[in-house]
C-alpha cells in the first residue's frame, strides 16, 4: 500500500522523522509542504495513506502548515490518515487543531502522534553539545518504531494531546493570540557585526522571506518563526532581540545542510 507524506521542517527535526518512517514504512513518497505550497493547486491525493510530519510552534501550528491543509481538495477519498507533531516538551492542543481542519476539509485524522525531539526555539536553548542528545534520539527512534507499527496495521489511535490546562491556556489562549502576529514577529530579529554577507539566510528560509539588502538580511514580513536562519547561520550573527546572544545553535545532526535549502 502507497504512503505518502506531507513534512515542513525548520532545523531538520520534522525532516529526520519523516524520512525514518519513510523507510520504516516502504513504498513512502516523502514531499515538502514548501514545494506543495509553491508548485501545486489544490492538492487531490493519488496515495491510500496521507501522513502529515510538522513541528508544534508555540503550542500550535506553523502558519505554512494551516495554508497546506486550506488547498486541500474536499473531493480527496482517504483510507487512512495520520500525523506526527515533533516538540520539545508539550504537544498541548496542537494536534486537535490539525484533526479540527483536516475535518473542515473532509479528512478524518485516525492518529495523531506526539514525538519528543531536540529543543531548536534558541531563545530557550539550554544544551550545548549534540553528544548530550543521544540519549534523546534513542528515545525518538524506539517511539517510531511503535508509530509505525500502529501505521501499517492502519490503527484508530486516541489523537495525543497535553493537559487540559496546556490545550485551554497555551493552545487555546496564547497560540491563537500569537498566531495572529506570527509573520511580522521577524521584526525582532537583526544582525550583529559578525555577519559577513554569506547569503545562506536567503538561501535557506522556506518561505523566501529574507533578501540581501546592501549586504544584510531583510525580513519582509511573511515569517514562519521556524528559526531555520538563526540556528543555521555559520557566524550565529542573527539575533532575537537581545535574547539568543551565546547561546547554543541547534541542526539535526543526521540533516545535512543541503537537505534544508527550500524544504
Amino acid at each position: 500500500m502507497k504512503t505518502t507524506i506531507y513534512y515542513f521542517s525548520g532545523t531538520g527535526n520534522s525532516l529526520k522523522v519523516a524520512q525514518d518512517l519513510t523507510k520504516k514504512l516502504g513504498n513512502t513518497e516523502l514531499i515538502p509542504i514548501t514545494k506543495v505550497i509553491k508548485e501545486y493547486g489544490e492538492i487531490l491525493f493519488s496515495s491510500d495513506r496521507i501522513g502529515i510530519v510538522y513541528p508544534v510552534y508555540i503550542w500550535g501550528m506553523s502558519p505554512i502548515v494551516s495554508k497546506f491543509i486550506k488547498k486541500i481538495s474536499k473531493t480527496n477519498k482517504v483510507k487512512y490518515c495520520f500525523a506526527v507533531a515533533t516538540n520539545h516538551t508539550q504537544v498541548a492542543g496542537s494536534l486537535l487543531i490539525l484533526a479540527n481542519r483536516l475535518h473542515s476539509r473532509g479528512l478524518k485524522l485516525s492518529a495523531g502522534f506526539s514525538v519528543i525531539m531536540p529543543n531548536s526555539y534558541t531563545l530557550s536553548q539550554k544544551q550545548h553539545s549534540i553528544d548530550n542528545l543521544k540519549p534523546l534520539f534513542a528515545a525518538s527512534e524506539k517511539r517510531l518504531n511503535e508509530i509505525s507499527l500502529l501505521i501499517e496495521n492502519e490503527d484508530e489511535c486516541k489523537i495525543e494531546r497535553g493537559s487540559l490546562k496546556q490545550r485551554i491556556i497555551n493552545t487555546g489562549f496564547i497560540y491563537h493570540s500569537v498566531s495572529l502576529i506570527f509573520p511580522w514577529l521577524d521584526m525582532r530579529f537583526s544582525t550583529d557585526n559578525n555577519c559577513i554577507s554569506c547569503g545562506l539566510c536567503e538561501e535557506i528560509c522556506p518561505v523566501q522571506n529574507i533578501v540581501l539588502k546592501n549586504g544584510s538580511p531583510v525580513w519582509l514580513h511573511k515569517c514562519e518563526q521556524c528559526f531555520r536562519c538563526i540556528n543555521l547561520c555559520p557566524k550565529q550573527s542573527i539575533q532575537y532581540k537581545n535574547k539568543t546572544t551565546g547561546k547554543w545553535r541547534y541542526k539535526n545532526p543526521s540533516i545535512k545542510l543541503d537537505d534544508l535549502i527550500n524544504k
